[in-house]
């Protein structure tokens, strides 16, 4: 799961956008009665076109499983057959696809750290203002630093974030959705079945587990409540 530049957060920010616009004119067309046929093939056109819009501006850094559900599910509007369905039951599944992309699409975005994740300095404060409850000794712990070393790191001095680090904040973006600063903290050290048994915070230096870490803060998110 790539860190998105900004660009692309505005791609997806754009289709989510589009997506909302059309859910909104299926929705009042529906609650006015206005759903006849011919609204509905002329907004299940539009549906269609924002389908290819929405393919076509999917960021390359995309995760990709997160494209391939967002593939599916415009594969899905573009597919449908409306012509012996009825018009509610057709504006039903558009909105139930379009409003599927658009979870997959927010959940991306959700999980974006909000700075560039080079710059130590930033990167650390971050964490701090995600995290208060956290005490330095732990946050330390998870990023793999001295509380020396975390301290220079807060003031600019020790060098650029390390992946480690860059990793741990892409974490606790998900996790925090979901968890107190201490459930954060304790999910790292817990032994999770979707890791082998393993712990998180032993599997952080290890580049090819990273996308089996992110896929298990997910999953704790949704453990946690969201």
């Amino acid at each position: 799961m790539a860190v998105l530049e900004q660009a692309e957060r505005d791609a997806l920010k754009s289709v989510d956008d589009s997506l909302r616009q059309i859910q909104r004119s299926l929705e009042e067309a529906a609650r006015s009665g206005a759903l006849d046929r011919q609204t509905l093939d002329r907004l299940s056109s539009t549906a269609r076109k924002a389908a290819q819009r929405v393919n076509e501006s999917l960021p390359p850094q995309l995760d990709d499983h997160a494209a391939a559900e967002i593939r599916n599910r415009l594969i899905a509007i573009l597919t449908l057959e409306i012509a012996e369905t009825s018009s509610l039951d057709v504006a039903d599944r558009f909105l139930m696809e379009m409003e599927a992309v658009r979870h997959i699409v927010r959940d991306v975005l959700e999980e974006q750290p909000p700075v560039e994740l080079r710059d130590a300095a930033n990167l650390v404060k971050l964490l701090e203002s995600w995290l208060p409850g956290v005490t330095v000794a732990q946050l330390s712990e998870i990023l793999g630093l001295s509380e020396r070393a975390l301290q220079r790191r807060r003031h600019g001095e020790g060098g650029d974030a390390t992946h480690r680090m860059g990793l741990v904040a892409r974490l606790v973006a998900i996790l925090r959705l979901s968890w107190t600063d201490q459930g954060v903290a304790a999910w790292f050290h817990r032994p999770l079945s979707g890791l082998g048994g393993r712990k998180p915070i032993d599997l952080l230096e290890d580049a090819a587990r990273e996308r089996d870490l992110l896929l298990a803060a997910r999953a704790g998110r949704v453990q946690g409540g969201a």
